[in-house]
């Protein structure tokens, strides 16, 4: 909550910020880097950013589509680069995988699984997002075939990105049921 602040006429309203100093965004809000690499709160360009110049910006909202496409490719070389090192997943059924090496062996197993998959995450709502992490609920989709029989789910999930090297990558997903 945002206490009611006193302040002159014609000046801009303050920051929306919680008691832990981080600017929280509704939905579909996304950092932008601003032109030049400042930052959302007016602070002043990191030097990457800087070196980057006028116009690039890295936005936390480009990797649901990444991720999106990358998934519905059913080829881990696409899902790869957008999987920090040290991540976890835990999947609807409740199996966790953690690092790398064991979510790709979940994801290749279910690509092998279901064939022809339509994956798609919708009413993405963003809940926070900084300079460097970001997160996200969704809903989502899919149907296949499953040993030539069609087959689908729907549920629910929870993201967190980071961002790393100048790209964002998920840190962690949990997903679940409907309800």
């Amino acid at each position: 909550m945002v206490a009611d602040v006193p302040r002159s006429a014609g000046a801009s309203p303050p920051p929306c910020r919680d008691p832990t100093g981080i600017r929280r965004l509704g939905p579909h809000r996304s950092w932008t880097g601003r032109k030049g690499g400042g930052s959302i709160d007016g602070a002043a360009p990191s030097p990457k950013a800087a070196q980057r110049g006028k116009g690039f910006e890295v936005l936390a909202k480009d990797f649901v589509g990444q991720y999106e496409t990358a998934l519905g490719s059913q080829d881990w070389a696409m899902v790869d680069p957008l999987i920090a090192s040290n991540a976890q997943v835990i999947f609807s059924i409740g199996t966790l995988h953690k690092g790398k090496a064991a979510i790709r062996a979940a994801y290749e197993k279910n690509f092998a699984a279901i064939k022809s998959e339509d994956y798609k995450m919708t009413r993405v709502d963003w809940l926070l997002e900084t300079p460097h992490a970001a997160a996200y609920v969704f809903e989502f989709r899919w149907s296949g075939l499953i040993r030539g029989q069609a087959a689908g789910g729907a549920g629910r999930g929870t993201t967190v990105l980071a961002l790393e090297n100048e790209r964002w990558v998920l840190m962690a997903e949990h997903l679940g049921p409907m309800a």
